[in-house]
């Protein structure tokens, strides 16, 4: 591999969310996302500090040069980034600051702190602090009022789920299970990590399912409505592949984070998705739907169907106050990148770079 330079392939890019807005608040996998990684760079400053401008170009640098990479997208702001991965060497650079607080486990061993909040101006900051603060305090008020109205959808959400279990042929969703498990499982080495395909963000919700699982070669599609068993059977699966030791991904709802809606075993190239509708425009040669409508009676769809639409309510209505909270965050950047040294930032960007290449070297030389 030409590290000096880009080449004709570029690597592959795999979108995830390692946070969502859920029902029980901010709900991070960053711990479990970052499994595996040798070095990780922790971002630390303020808004606006140009952390995720400085995790893309450094991420498409090392695709550019034919590295896979795998983007943190930030629920919050699709357009932002929590962090990038390159597995192959096993490094991350990580957006550190609240709500996805990450501190060093391993200092100056595996994890290193980057503090871009020291390239700011602070007596500009100061200038504007009236209007930072009240920025800040309008953005969290805008989440608390965004996470009360998720909790209730996910309340909502939960009868939903009871409701069809209490519906379900228990001897057709066994069946399918050990089908399913059967069909996918062998001995592997281990390695799990828990991430977001999906996630509540300013737009709605946002699914990446059939995205992110694009590279596989086998895909077993569960067909159905919510709560026809399909997550149950996913966290059958996934404990089956952990009691295998195969290596693991498992992605969880972003309303309940308890829930499972896919699982992919990357080293197998396969992967189980839930999906309650077809996309058509998404699915791929070799694709296998496994109907789960047969698993259900339907003698409660009518409570169900009220259950959905107070539950879509309350949805639509947390997602308005996190739309809110996001462009209070742009409002928030304003003074922060005023205030902000970018040729320092960018110094900083060119010093991570080169580590990462001697990494890429190092590996080089010793495979």
């Amino acid at each position: 591999m030409n590290l000096g330079g880009s080449q004709d392939v570029k690597g592959s890019m795999k979108k995830v969310f390692p946070g969502s807005n859920t029902a029980e608040g901010f709900y991070s996998y960053y711990a479990s996302g970052l499994m595996g990684m040798d070095r990780i760079f922790v971002l630390k400053g303020g808004p606006g500090a140009g952390k995720s401008t400085l995790m893309r170009k450094i991420g498409l640098a090392c695709q550019e040069r034919g590295y896979d990479i795998e983007l943190w997208q930030c629920s919050s702001d699709t357009n932002s980034l929590d962090g990038v991965l390159i597995p192959e060497l096993k490094v991350a650079i990580v957006d550190g600051t609240a709500p996805h607080v990450v501190d060093p486990r391993y200092p100056g061993v595996v994890d290193e702190i980057v503090n871009l909040g020291a390239f700011w101006d602070r007596e500009k900051l100061c200038a504007a602090a009236e209007t930072i603060k009240d920025l800040i305090d309008e953005c969290s008020h805008a989440f608390k009022e965004s996470y009360e109205r998720l909790a209730v959808a996910g309340e909502r959400e939960r009868e939903i789920l009871a409701l069809r279990l209490s519906e379900s042929d228990e001897i057709q969703l066994q069946k399918l299970e050990k089908n399913l498990i059967n069909e996918i499982i062998s001995k592997r080495e281990p390695e799990v990590r828990h991430l977001f395909s999906s996630a509540i963000t300013p737009e709605g919700l946002e699914k990446n399912a059939f995205a992110i699982a694009a590279q596989m070669e086998r895909r077993y599609i569960l067909q159905g409505p919510l709560g026809a068993g399909q997550s149950r059977v996913l966290q059958s699966l996934a404990r089956a592949g952990e009691k295998a030791n195969l290596a693991l991904e498992i992605y969880h709802s972003p309303l309940l984070p308890d829930q499972v809606e896919m699982v992919i075993f990357p080293d197998l190239k396969i992967a189980a998705i839930a999906a309650e509708e077809i996309p058509l425009d998404q699915m791929k040669k070799g694709d296998k739907i496994i109907s789960f409508h047969n698993c259900l009676r339907k003698e409660k769809e009518e409570e169900i169907n009220d259950l959905i639409a107070l539950r879509d309510q309350m949805l639509a209505e947390g997602v308005s106050f996190i739309a809110a909270a996001h462009r209070l965050h742009d409002d928030l950047e304003v003074p922060y990148i005023a205030a902000m040294d970018f040729d320092k930032i960018d110094e900083t960007r060119n010093q991570i770079f080169n580590c990462i290449l001697a990494i890429a070297a190092k590996a080089e030389k010793n495979p």
